[in-house]
């Protein structure tokens, strides 16, 4: 019916031996048809809204949406999606095989086997996790805490870990989603349920790191617990000394030259006996006038 109404107006249904030997004869128009699947339609529309406002992709954004699903079909619900998104409506895929490609891909992307073509696919976690944890206070008390450990949207895979300080008593954990609501219909909450006992540390101060895994089929599960200690180790050292450098020698002073002469002994001795000799006065000449002149003499030395 559902196939004949997508391409025409109406159809006749005919269902022999219904009920005591009862046959139904009835013509379904598609009017009628679209009444019928009006709550359907509903639900269609309001998780199309939801997955706009999660993903904070605007409607002016979308170029165009590829409809897959044997539903997709009906122009009733086509027409339906069109005015929720505003963007045009695209049927290139095949309907029949479309999801196994994906998967095939997908595949391929994530084994180390196969190269494929550089193809972006971001994944977000649609559920909320998370970790309630309890802490033994005293014998008789203990203190439970609760924190969300992975946000509603994030990506995946990812690994967040959790210390605790000191901690020598068991610690019960557990991982589990945060909304009923947001499952599917039936779906559990409670993911795992572990203890958790430190070792025995030989240090006062130490830690006990408890890794949560998120990885890519979105299982979470605790992948590690470490227990982290703090020490000092005190080693001598043997520290070899270099032999201290000799200082580097002065340099000679460089010889003065001084001109060639008599030693000093024998140079006072000739400037003493030319001192002593008397000069020899000029003679002058009858009927010459006395002529003053200046001259010079060379004092001889000895060589």
């Amino acid at each position: 019916v559902r196939k004949i109404l997508s391409a025409n107006s109406e159809t006749p249904i005919n269902v022999e031996s219904l009920l005591d030997d009862r046959d139904i004869y009835y013509n379904l128009t598609r009017k009628e048809f679209e009444e019928l699947i009006e709550p359907m339609a509903t639900k269609i529309t309001a998780l199309c809204k939801k997955v706009l406002a999660e993903s904070k992709v605007k409607p002016e954004d979308i170029h165009s949406i590829e409809m897959v699903g044997e539903s997709s079909r009906i122009p009733f619900i086509i027409q339906k999606v069109k005015d929720c998104i505003g963007a045009p409506i695209s049927r290139t895929m095949n309907s029949a095989d479309c999801v196994a490609r994906g998967c095939a891909i997908q595949c391929a992307m994530l084994s180390p086997l196969f190269r494929v073509k550089d193809y972006a696919m971001v994944d977000l976690n649609p559920y909320a996790v998370q970790v309630v944890y309890t802490l033994p206070k005293t014998d008789k008390e203990a203190e439970r805490k609760v924190r969300t450990l992975f946000e509603k949207g994030c990506n995946f895979p990812v690994t967040k870990a959790l210390s605790f300080e000191n901690r020598k008593d068991m610690i019960e954990m557990q991982l589990k989603y945060d909304d009923p609501a947001n499952l599917l219909l039936g779906g559990p909450m409670l993911l795992g349920n572990y203890h958790i006992k430190p070792g025995e540390p030989k240090e006062e101060k130490f830690t006990l790191s408890v890794k949560i895994t998120l990885d890519h089929n979105m299982v979470c599960s605790i992948s590690s617990a470490e227990l982290l200690e703090d020490y000092i180790e005190e080693k001598k050292v043997v520290v070899k000394r270099d032999a201290p450098t000799p200082p580097a020698p002065k340099p000679a002073p460089a010889p003065q030259a001084t001109a060639p002469g008599p030693p000093p002994a024998k140079a006072e001795e000739a400037k003493s006996e030319a001192k002593q000799e008397p000069k020899p006065e000029a003679k002058q000449e009858p009927g010459k006038p006395e002529q003053k002149t200046d001259k010079m003499e060379d004092i001889p030395q000895a060589n």
